[in-house]
């Protein structure tokens, strides 16, 4: 292995710890806002929030926010983060199977690149849409403003769909120097055989 591809390994590595944590991080968030829209919608968000957390309580009520508005929050936040768990969970199996394979240039790591690259574009945008459109209808009786917007970022879905094709160009010119190594050690390898053949 050449010290350009074990670079490219070790980062492959952390990338997929990275990946593990963002995973583990989304789930607990997700956790935790469910379990506070359960306890303030069942009014008991004071057994939930610790006494540091009931002065957030007291100034959302403060506000104006009435408790319908807290649970949309929660519940718009569940379904990003949910879609962000997802993301992680994909980009954690893509950095699995390249490690497996031993590099990233492969036409299966190609692909699976190209449908992490769209994955990680068409999820978030869509659990956005969602986030916003049910936050909005829970939050409509109210009495607050329920427009609610939840920005998205497409960096990291384009860098993988702008990495897909040079991965597999990578893996053409690799497969291409395979190739030409196979066949020069083939001529080679001819010239023993014949003068052996003479003696």
């Amino acid at each position: 292995m050449s010290k350009s591809l074990k670079t490219v390994q070790t980062v492959c590595k952390v990338c997929k710890v990275l990946a593990e944590i963002a995973f583990v991080l989304f789930v607990v968030i997700v956790a935790l806002m469910l379990a506070a829209a359960i306890f303030t919608g069942t009014g008991n968000f004071d057994a939930l929030l610790s006494s540091g957390a009931l002065i957030l309580d007291d100034a959302i009520m403060y506000s104006g926010a009435a408790q319908e508005y807290v649970v949309a929050i929660c519940v718009a936040i569940i379904i990003v983060f949910s879609a962000e768990a997802v993301v992680a969970k994909f980009i954690n199996v893509y950095f699995k199977h390249e490690l497996k394979a031993g590099t990233p240039f492969t036409f299966e790591g190609a692909k699976e690149m190209l449908r992490l690259g769209i994955i990680t574009i068409a999820v978030p945008a869509g659990a956005s849409l969602v986030a916003t459109i049910v936050f909005g209808i829970m939050a409509a009786g109210s009495g607050v403003d329920s427009e609610f917007n939840f920005e998205i970022s497409l960096g990291l879905g384009l860098m993988f769909l702008a990495l897909s094709p040079l991965l597999k160009h990578g893996t053409e010119l690799r497969l291409r120097a395979q190739y030409a190594e196979e066949k020069l050690a083939e001529t080679e390898e001819k010239p023993a055989d014949s003068e052996e053949d003479n003696l």
